[in-house]
Parts: structure tokens; C-alpha cells; sequence
């Protein structure tokens, strides 16, 4: 127990002695004892998140390692497959070879059988020739001797045709001969050529099915470190596996300043969908209020209130619990309605603060129902995770959150819409001219734009800029630079203009056809209002100290708009 507040505690119940009459020793020590265990149930209660943290973190680490280890290993076998697939080739194309010098040879057997065939029955042919006039010779006893030198001639011939098909047989032979041992040699060949292309076909599938095993444990443990880390930053929450809990998705679509939604999953009860953005370096709750004061509720067209729509998850940096702010709507789904669409008009406006200069936002969407949550309808609630719990140090720490303590699944979110990838600086998101959504921050100077929708955040210090909005229905104007002057010129008359001005700047704002009588000048003071001009504009503001919002009746005297 901590030594000077034991005293203090003592100090305290002496104080009151004399009050109370009479405080027995007993007394003294329950009391002491009963603070000694609320500290203890408190420590104990961080050492207990602590833990959690911890073990989050090593499992995390762990997954990475696995990860690595897993595309290591893929890698590996990646390289085996490129070489077992050379050699493939390399044994395709030695038998290719092979088959042709074999297809060669059967066929210079066949030829070689058939010539032998062919000269087998000229030989046999000349021998009855022979034999023929052998018989002839024998039974004519009255040849005339120029008949028998005749026949004799005719034998003489007929012998050394037999001697010449003869010599002729014997060499197709022994070509014949050559021919069945080298089909017979190329015969094996091939079959050993066959049987390795075989072996290295039957290695190539299994290493093929070895790579898409690694690949699918890659996706397996990627898809399990992105389901994880929805949970960042909340308490004791438990991510449910979306394809065995609906599958729900978003694909958002847009070609200029609106945004829709479409939602589809397999989840019959109703439940409640959560889109929040959570600032993941921001520390200024000055800038946290002035995107939920002035951007969440236009972006969406919603009205929201603080206590139910910001929320903070909770980071571990170590040695201590440190916030990060988030802001987030829920959208409702009846049960047994598979499929609906939302839509929001400036819902850039948000997506823009993914990448800003206000800090790093995440965007992230989740499922809460009452079937997988201790409360419906994402509703800030009180999971044990009070101020007092923790003690001062952590109660702008921990805060509550509704997915604290719950179970979720999360969304699956794809789509391009034109509000979602934001340009270049002076560019246009959209290729649209009347609807279309520009973001600019001054860098490149002064600008003209021709979209519907135009949002100027400027931090930079001592400038000097101006810009002409030509069809922007709605204009927010964010100057958080110091001992800077702008001018912005607005000619649409009834735009809904929202103009933030901090300290040591100067911000006028032309609108056209405002009426003299509404014009409005805030000199170095802090002040927040709304005024609105003769013909539908409104503009709301706020001035911080030692600046000066200037908001002016314009005529549009040089035809600009």
C-alpha cells in the first residue's frame, strides 16, 4: 500500500475522532483494509488488460512471423517449381527427339520389310525362271544350236539377277536388322524418357498443390490478421468470422459529392450497422470537435449528438492507456431484409479526413445485433470500463465504446466511388462539372472551381490567397494557419457556407446577393453563430481569438459567376 496515503487515510479518521464520538482501532483497520483492496482490485483490473494487451500484441506478432515464415517457404518451393519445370521442358524436348528418330526408324523398318518382301519374290520369280528353262533344255533334244546358245544366254542372265537380288537382299537384311535393334534402343529410351516426364509431371502437380496450399495459408492467415484488427484498440471484444456469420458487405458507388451504400448479407435477425472513423494520430481535441461539430452531421445529413455518436478506443503505448477519438452512425436493418442501400450527400466530406491534415483517419464497418452484443443498435453503454475503475490517470483513456466487451462482425467495404479517391490539390475528383467535388489547400495558390461541393482546409502560415466558387452549393472553409488572409468568393445565393477561422487570421467571405444589411464582421474575439443572407445563404462560423471572420454582400461586379 502506498505509504503517504496510509497517512493521509489516518490523518483523516483522527480528524474525525473527536466527531464520532468513538472510532475503535477495529474501525481503523477495516477502513484501511477496505482501501487497500479497492487499490488492489484496481491494479489488478490493469494488470489485467495489460495482459490482454499483451498477449494481443504477441499473437500479433506471431501471425506476422507466420506469415513471413509461410511466404519464406513459398518462396522456396516457388523457386523448386521454376526448376522442376525447366527440367520438364528440357526432358519434352529430348523426347520429342527421341520420338521422332524412332518414328524414323519404324518407318525405315517397314520400308526395309517391304523390299525384302519385294525382292524375296523377284528371287523367287528368277529361280522358277530358271528351273523353267533348266527343264526346257533337258526335254528338247532337237534344238537347234542357236536356240540352246539362245536359252543359255537367257540363263546366264537370269543368274546374275539372282546373284544381284540376292546380294541386294542380304543388305536390306542386315539394314532391316540394324533398323529393329535401333527401334528396339529408341524404343527403351522413350520409355525412360516417358517415365521421367511422368515423375517430373507427377512433382510439378504436387508442387503446384504445395503452392496453392501456401497460398491458401497465406490468405487464411492474412484474411485472420485483417479480421483481428478490426478489434484494435477495444476491450475484451471478440471478432465473429463473416463468412459463417451472414457475410455482410458494402459497395459503395458515387460519381460525384453523394455517396450510396449498397448492403447485402445472409443475416436474417435485425441488426445495426456501424460506420466509424477513428483518428489514429490525432491528440487536438480542438480539431476532433470541429470534424464532429461541423463535417459529421452535413456530411451524412444527420443529426447527431455528442454523447451518442463519439466514442474512443484505447491504445497501449507501453506504459499507459492513451485515446484515440472516433466518431461513428449506425444504420438499421430489419430482420429477414437481405439487401438496402443508403445514401449521403457529402460523404466526402468524411472519407476526405482518411488523408488529411487533420491526422490519419480509419474508417472501418461493423455488424452489431442483439444476438452477438450485450446491448442493440450499437448503443454507447457501460461495459465495466468506468472512469473510476481505472482511477484518474486512465479516464480520458478508456472510454466507453460499443464495441467494448461485444461481439461484432465485420463489413466487407469495396467500390470506387468518386468521393472516396480524392486528387491532387486544385484538381477535380469528379469528371463532372456540376457535380462534381474539389478539395483544395491553397499550396497551389489562388483557384477557380466549378464544382458542386468545394472543402478549403488551410493550414498554412502567412498567406495570402483568394478563391472564386462559381456553382459550390456547399463551401467549408477551415483556415488554421496563422497571420493569414484569404478571400473566398461565393456565387451561388443560397449556398450553405461553413467557415472555421482559428487564431491570428483574417477570412473574408464574398457571397453574392447576401444583402448589406445581413453582412457580419467578428473582430478578435472568440464567437460562434449563423447568419443568413437575403436570398438562402446561410453561413455558419467560428472565430477563434485575435482573428477577424469577415462575411460581405457581393454583386459580382466583373460577371465572374
Amino acid at each position: 500500500m502506498n505509504r503517504p496515503l496510509t497517512a493521509l487515510v489516518l490523518c483523516f479518521i483522527m480528524a474525525l475522532m473527536p466527531l464520532a464520538g468513538c472510532v475503535s482501532q477495529s474501525d481503523v483497520d477495516s477502513a484501511i483494509a477496505d482501501h487497500d483492496a479497492d487499490i488492489a482490485d484496481k491494479q489488478n483490473a490493469i494488470d489485467n488488460l495489460t495482459t490482454e494487451v499483451s498477449e494481443l500484441e504477441s499473437q500479433m506478432q506471431a501471425q506476422d512471423a507466420f506469415i513471413s515464415a509461410l511466404q519464406s517457404e513459398l518462396s522456396n518451393i516457388s523457386n523448386q517449381h521454376n526448376s522442376t519445370l525447366s527440367s520438364y521442358e528440357a526432358l519434352q524436348s529430348e523426347h520429342s527427339f527421341v520420338q521422332a528418330q524412332l518414328a524414323s526408324a519404324e518407318y525405315n523398318a517397314t520400308a526395309h520389310e517391304s523390299q525384302i518382301t519385294s525382292l524375296g519374290t523377284q528371287l523367287d520369280l528368277a529361280n522358277n525362271h530358271i528351273a523353267m528353262l533348266n527343264e526346257l533344255m533337258s526335254n528338247t533334244s532337237n534344238t537347234t544350236n542357236e536356240s540352246f546358245v539362245q536359252i543359255s544366254n537367257q540363263m546366264a542372265q537370269m543368274n546374275e539377277h539372282i546373284s544381284n537380288l540376292s546380294a541386294l537382299l542380304n543388305y536390306s537384311t542386315a539394314r532391316h536388322q540394324e533398323n529393329v535393334s535401333l527401334v528396339s534402343q529408341l524404343t527403351i529410351e522413350r520409355d525412360s524418357l516417358s517415365s521421367a516426364l511422368n515423375q517430373t509431371n507427377a512433382a510439378l502437380i504436387a508442387a503446384n498443390a504445395t503452392i496453392a496450399g501456401y497460398e491458401q495459408m497465406i490468405a487464411e492467415a492474412q484474411a485472420d490478421a485483417e479480421l483481428q484488427s478490426s478489434a484494435w484498440g477495444l476491450m475484451s471484444a471478440t471478432v465473429l468470422l463473416p463468412t459463417l456469420h451472414g457475410a455482410p458487405s458494402i459497395v459503395m458507388s458515387g460519381t460525384g459529392a453523394e455517396t450510396t451504400f449498397q448492403y447485402n448479407s445472409s443475416l436474417q435477425d435485425e441488426h445495426w450497422i456501424m460506420v466509424e472513423f477513428c483518428n489514429v494520430s490525432m491528440t487536438d481535441d480542438d480539431h476532433m470537435e470541429f470534424v464532429y461539430s461541423w463535417i459529421f452531421d452535413r456530411a451524412l445529413n444527420q443529426d447527431f449528438s455528442e454523447e451518442d455518436n463519439r466514442s474512443r478506443r484505447a491504445t497501449w503505448s507501453g506504459y499507459e492507456f492513451e485515446p484515440n477519438e472516433c466518431i461513428f452512425f449506425t444504420e438499421y436493418v430489419v430482420s429477414n431484409q437481405y439487401n438496402t442501400s443508403w445514401s449521403f450527400p457529402y460523404f466526402g466530406m468524411m472519407t476526405d479526413l482518411s488523408n488529411s491534415w487533420i491526422g490519419e483517419f480509419e474508417m472501418t464497418v461493423n455488424v452489431c445485433t442483439s444476438e452477438y452484443r450485450w446491448q442493440q443498435g450499437c448503443e454507447i453503454a457501460n461495459h465495466d470500463f468506468d472512469d473510476d475503475q481505472f482511477g484518474p490517470y486512465y479516464s480520458l483513456s478508456i472510454d466507453d465504446h460499443p464495441l467494448h466487451a461485444s461481439r461484432f462482425i465485420p463489413v466487407s467495404v469495396s467500390g470506387d466511388p468518386c468521393a472516396w479517391n480524392w486528387s491532387t490539390s486544385g484538381i477535380n475528383a469528379c469528371g463532372v462539372p456540376d457535380d462534381c467535388t474539389e478539395r483544395s489547400d491553397w499550396q497551389s495558390g489562388p483557384f477557380i472551381s466549378d464544382c458542386a461541393s468545394v472543402f478549403i482546409f488551410d493550414d498554412n502560415a502567412y498567406g495570402s490567397d483568394n478563391a472564386t466558387l462559381l456553382n459550390a452549393s456547399l463551401a467549408m472553409i477551415y483556415q488554421d494557419g496563422a497571420y493569414s488572409t484569404q478571400d473566398v468568393f461565393v456565387c451561388v445565393v443560397d449556398a450553405d457556407i461553413l467557415v472555421v477561422n482559428e487564431v491570428y487570421n483574417e477570412l473574408n467571405v464574398y457571397v453574392r446577393g447576401f444583402g448589406t444589411s445581413n453582412a457580419v464582421n467578428i473582430t478578435g474575439n472568440h464567437a460562434e453563430g449563423t447568419v443568413s443572407g437575403e436570398l438562402g445563404a446561410q453561413v455558419s462560423y467560428s472565430n477563434g481569438l485575435y482573428s477577424d471572420i469577415n462575411i460581405h454582400h457581393w454583386t459580382d461586379p466583373n460577371g465572374i459567376c
